[in-house]
């Protein structure tokens, strides 16, 4: 599930040790393509969860980890799509059902992204993946799956993209 930027910044201000100790998975960072100007990160509450996309001053944040989805029955990787059964779920109707997949190789701990034999494809910054084939994740890099452009970050990037985002 994504949430929203602003419940990690509230997190993070209330337990920044705590925050960065829990924190192993990569996160994805899904921005909203218009832009506020000069607009702060609102730390406002809201009911009923997170957006399912996001806006201007809320981007969306998804973990790069397994769900807990009976039946995502894809074990090997951490799975993106449109629908319900996928550990990270893209409300967008250029994503696949089921889009792509993360990996992590087991010694070298380096992420690869696989596109899943998708419609409209999957990009790793300027490259679109041939089907089923993998292409190796740098820390900071944009992917994009179908129209849908977002930013892979390991942990330690995400603290300080969102403390650059949270100001002085």
């Amino acid at each position: 599930m994504a949430l929203g930027l602003s419940s990690y910044a509230r997190l993070f201000l209330t337990d920044e040790a705590g925050v960065r100790q829990s924190q192993k998975a990569p996160l994805l960072v899904w921005e909203s393509p218009i832009k506020g100007k000069g607009e702060p990160l609102l730390l406002g509450t809201s009911t009923g969860g997170s957006s399912s996309r996001p806006r201007a001053s809320e981007p969306l944040v998804f973990e790069v980890k397994k769900g807990n989805s009976r039946q995502n029955a894809f074990g090997m990787g951490v799975t993106v799509g449109r629908t319900d059964n996928n550990d990270i779920i893209v409300d967008d109707n250029s994503i696949s059902r089921f889009h792509a997949y993360f990996l992590q190789d087991a010694k070298t701990y380096e992420w690869k992204l696989v596109d899943a034999e998708s419609k409209n494809g999957t990009w790793v910054g300027p490259l679109k993946l041939k089907a089923k084939q993998s292409e190796p994740l740098l820390d900071l890099t944009r992917v994009r799956f179908g129209e849908i452009e977002m930013v892979f970050l390991l942990p330690d990037s995400f603290f300080t993209y969102l403390q650059r985002l949270m100001g002085p």
